[in-house]
């Protein structure tokens, strides 16, 4: 008698298209917040490659000059290493930040990581002539009056 009737369908039946979207739904929960995470990872590695690419052209400048470049003169320096500052902005799209002490001796080059911002936040990138690209740093409190975004 029901036969008949379970061999003649030809959709599905609303629990089972319930089941399917209640499993997709639960693989879109593992996956999205894996995938957007992987994002950030990915702008703040393009970040850091960024200012150690752009440190390197500043140290350059520094062998032959016996300081470092000024704010004046950090496009003219990095040219000279075929790297270009003006419109140089980090990962997330905001500009970079360079500052150097008043006699040349020292200086630091920074992101304000995807707020844009610096403050006590960890998102921060940096790096300076001592020292290689750090992440997820707080506060910049190096920066002097001198900073440059451009």
């Amino acid at each position: 008698m029901f036969g008949g009737i379970l061999c003649d369908r030809k959709g599905y039946s609303l629990v089972e298209l319930l089941v399917v979207v209640l499993i997709l739904g639960l693989l879109a929960a593992i996956a999205v917040p894996q995938f957007m995470g992987r994002v950030g990872e990915t702008r703040e590695s393009a970040t850091v490659a960024d200012l150690k690419s752009k440190a390197g052209g500043i140290k350059a400048w520094a062998v032959d000059h016996d300081k470092y470049p000024s704010v004046a003169e950090l496009p003219g320096a990095l040219q000279e290493s075929s790297i270009t500052w003006s419109g140089s902005r980090d990962g997330w799209g905001n500009y970079l930040h360079y500052s150097v002490d008043d006699d040349g001796a020292g200086f630091i080059l920074c992101s304000f990581g995807p707020n844009g911002v610096n403050d006590a936040v960890s998102d921060n990138v940096y790096t300076t002539d001592l020292y290689e690209p750090i992440s997820n740093y707080g506060l910049i409190t190096m920066l002097a009056n001198n900073d440059q975004s451009d």
